[in-house]
C-alpha cells in the first residue's frame, strides 16, 4: 500500500530558496595583490592538481559518495566568479576524515574533508570555507610568490600528500604532525599563505558570497567555529593550520562585516540541504551503525519536526541492515521534502525493501525533471541492472561516462553494466577508466592490455592503444609527485 501511495504522489520537488537580503555599503579595502603572474601555465596547473589527486587516492582507501559530491560541487559552483569557473574547471572531492580541513590545489582541485559538515553551524559558514579556497585560487596563490618556482612545486605536493594521507587515514595526529613540520620547514616556500594572501582571500571569499546570496559575515562565524574546536580538541584544526589566524585578521574580518548589513537569515532549503549532508556523514560513514540509530532516535525525540533527523534515521537503519524500516522511514518525506538527496536515498532503499518498481518509477520521474542528473542517472543505472534491465543500465551508465568522465561511480556503473551484458572487453576498459582515476596505474595499464586483446574492433584497438600511451605520461608523472621530484 505504501509503495503504491508514493507512486502514485511522486510530484515535482521545486526547491523554495529564498533571497537573502544584503546591502553593502563600501566594506573597507583589504589588501588586495597586483594582477596575477603564473610561473606556470594553466594546463601545467591542471596537470599537477590532477597527478596530486590520483596519488591521494592511490594511498587512501577512497570511496565516493555521490550525494554529498554533488552537493559540494553546486555550492562550489555557485560560489565560483566567472572568472574562476571560465579559467579552469573545477573538481570537488571528499575526503573521510574526522579533520577540520579544506584545501585548494593547481587545477582548480578542492579538497573538502567531512569533519567541516559536522562541525560548521550551517551552510553559510561551509560556504565561507569554500569561497575563501576559491579566492586563493583565483588570486593564483599557490604559484605567486616568486620563489616558488616550477622545480619547487612537487616537492611541496609531494609533502602536502604525505600530510593528507595521515590525515585520512588511522593516523590524523600524525597528519597533523607531519602538516605543520612540513610548514615549519620553511615557511614561505610551503601553502602556509602568507598575511598578505590570507587577507585578500578573505576579502574576495566575502564578495564570492555576497553574489551568490550568502551572508558574508558568516565567515568570521566559521573561523571562530574552528578556533572553537580548537578549544575543545585540545589541538589547532587543520585548516588553521594551513590558513592561519591571527588578531589582524579577526580585526579585518570583524571590520569588513560592520559594512554588510542582513536583512534575513539563510533561506530555509538552503539550511535543510547542509544538514541532510551532515545527518548523511553521521549516519552512512558511521563505524556503528547500532549507536547512530540510537542517536538518530534521540535527535527526533528532540526536534520531532526535524527533516534531517529522519532522514539520517532511515539511513542508519539501513547501515544497521533493517531495510523494511528504512524505507518506511524515509518514504513520506518524499511528499515533505522532495529534494534530490532523499530522492536518491528512498529509491536505494525502497529497492532494498523489495519495492523495486517503486524505485525505478520513482528514479524515472526525477531523471525526467533533471536529465542527465549524474546522481539519478548513477543510480538508475545500478538498480536498473538489479532488476535485469541490462540495456537501460547501459545506456545510463555510457551517458554519464561521456558527461563526467572523471567520476569514478560512471566507469563503476558502466563496468557492471558491461559485465551483466557479456561485453568483456568493456569492462576491462571501464574498470581500467576507474583504476585511472583512483591511481591504480599499474592495474589500469593490465585492464587496457586485456581489453585490447579481447577487441574485435580495429577502431576500438587503435583508441586503447592510444590510451596506454597516455598512460605511461600519467606514470611519470605520478612517480614523480611521490617520489617529491621532477625526475
Amino acid at each position: 500500500m505504501l509503495a503504491k501511495k508514493i507512486v502514485a504522489r511522486i510530484g515535482v520537488g521545486a526547491a523554495l530558496l529564498g533571497a537573502l537580503v544584503i546591502t553593502a555599503a563600501s566594506p573597507p579595502q583589504l589588501p588586495l595583490l597586483d594582477a596575477p603572474v603564473s610561473s606556470i601555465s594553466e594546463r601545467e596547473q591542471l596537470r599537477l592538481g590532477r597527478a596530486w589527486l590520483r596519488a591521494f587516492r592511490s594511498k587512501t582507501n577512497a570511496v565516493e559518495d555521490a550525494l554529498i559530491e554533488d552537493y559540494l560541487e553546486q555550492l562550489t559552483h555557485r560560489l565560483a566568479a566567472e572568472g574562476v569557473a571560465r579559467s579552469q574547471p573545477l573538481e570537488v572531492f571528499l575526503v573521510y576524515s574526522p579533520t577540520l580541513n579544506a584545501f585548494a590545489l593547481p587545477g582548480g582541485i578542492i579538497g573538502i574533508h567531512t569533519g567541516l559538515l559536522l562541525h560548521l553551524r550551517d551552510e553559510a559558514e561551509l560556504a565561507s570555507v569554500i569561497a575563501h579556497e576559491l579566492s586563493h585560487l583565483q588570486l593564483r596563490h599557490f604559484d605567486r610568490k616568486r620563489e616558488l618556482q616550477e622545480r619547487e612545486q612537487l616537492p611541496l605536493l609531494a609533502s602536502l600528500l604525505a600530510s593528507i594521507v595521515l590525515l585520512s587515514t588511522v593516523n590524523p595526529i600524525a597528519g597533523i604532525a607531519a602538516l605543520s613540520a612540513t610548514q615549519a620547514a620553511t615557511i614561505e616556500r610551503r601553502l602556509r599563505y602568507s598575511r598578505e594572501y590570507e587577507l585578500a582571500a578573505d576579502q574576495s571569499g566575502m564578495e564570492l558570497m555576497l553574489a551568490a546570496g550568502y551572508d558574508p559575515t558568516a565567515a568570521l562565524r566559521g573561523i571562530e567555529r574552528l578556533q572553537e574546536a580548537a578549544r575543545f580538541y585540545q589541538r589547532v584544526p587543520e585548516f588553521l593550520l594551513t590558513h592561519p589566524v591571527h588578531a589582524h585578521r579577526l580585526a579585518a574580518l570583524r571590520e569588513a562585516g560592520h559594512h554588510y548589513n542582513t536583512a534575513s537569515v539563510p533561506a530555509p532549503m538552503e539550511s535543510l540541504q547542509f544538514e541532510l549532508m551532515r545527518a548523511r556523514v553521521q549516519a552512512v560513514h558511521s563505524a556503528e551503525p547500532a549507536k547512530a540509530v540510537a542517536a538518530f532516535i534521540a535527535e527526533r525525540q528532540r526536534q520531532p519536526t526535524s527533516t534531517a533527523a529522519v532522514y539520517g534515521h532511515a539511513l542508519a537503519l539501513a547501515a544497521a541492515r533493517q531495510p523494511q524500516l528504512a524505507w518506511q522511514t524515509i518514504a513520506p518525506l518524499l511528499e515533505d521534502a522532495p529534494l534530490l538527496a532523499v530522492v536518491d536515498s528512498a529509491a536505494t532503499l525502497a529497492a532494498n525493501a523489495g519495492e523495486m518498481d517503486t524505485a525505478l518509477a520513482l528514479l524515472m520521474h526525477h531523471r525526467r525533471l533533471n536529465p542527465d542528473n549524474y546522481v539519478l542517472d548513477t543510480s538508475y543505472a545500478r538498480l536498473a541492472l538489479r532488476a535485469g534491465r541490462v540495456r537501460t543500465s547501459l545506456h545510463a551508465a555510457r551517458r554519464q561516462t561521456v558527461l563526467r568522465p572523471r567520476k569514478i561511480g560512471a566507469w563503476k556503473a558502466l563496468a557492471a553494466s558491461h559485465g551483466a551484458a557479456g561485453t568483456l572487453a568493456g569492462v576491462h576498459r571501464a574498470q581500467a577508466e576507474q583504476h585511472i582515476l583512483a591511481g591504480q596505474l599499474a592495474e589500469a595499464r593490465r585492464l587496457l592490455g586485456r581489453a585490447q586483446q579481447l577487441s574485435r574492433n580495429y577502431r576500438e584497438r587503435a583508441k586503447l592503444q592510444q590510451r596506454l600511451t597516455e598512460l605511461q605520461v600519467l606514470e611519470r608523472e605520478q612517480l614523480a609527485l611521490l617520489n617529491g621530484n621532477g625526475a
